[in-house]
């Protein structure tokens, strides 16, 4: 029997939210590490602009928001967006699937938040002074 998430394909996205793609090579990997932090420090307002997160690590492990991705499934991502099993990439597609970003460094917050037309919460703003 195929799971869901045997299945995933970018598209089921299109017309909903705006996807956010991590790849690395391992969860201790430099880079991933950067870019997990980066993403914690701004949780509330990318839940709240409901974008998915989408994480695949090395060729087996990945998951959609936390659930699990089948080895299969990580192998079929990485083919389907070009990315080698040893490298670091970050791609975000907008709510209509279009690629807004593709870059082989840890996205920072603030860039992410800039793309996505998330403004700063009151509080955030006083500190950013």
């Amino acid at each position: 029997m195929t799971s869901a998430a045997d299945e995933v394909r970018l598209g089921q996205f299109r017309g909903s939210n705006p996807v956010l793609l991590v790849f690395t090579p391992s969860a201790d990997a430099p880079e991933y590490v950067e870019q997990r932090r980066a993403l914690e420090q701004h949780r509330a307002e990318l839940a709240g602009q409901h974008v998915t997160l989408l994480e695949v690590h090395g060729d087996i492990w990945g998951a959609i928001e936390g659930r699990p991705l089948s080895a299969e499934a990580v192998r079929k991502l990485r083919a389907q967006e070009h990315v080698p099993v040893e490298a670091f990439r970050v791609v975000l597609l907008d709510t209509n699937g279009t690629e807004r970003l593709r870059t082989a460094k840890p996205l920072l917050a603030e860039r992410l938040t800039d793309l996505l037309g998330i403004r700063a919460a009151p509080e955030e703003m006083l500190h950013a002074q």
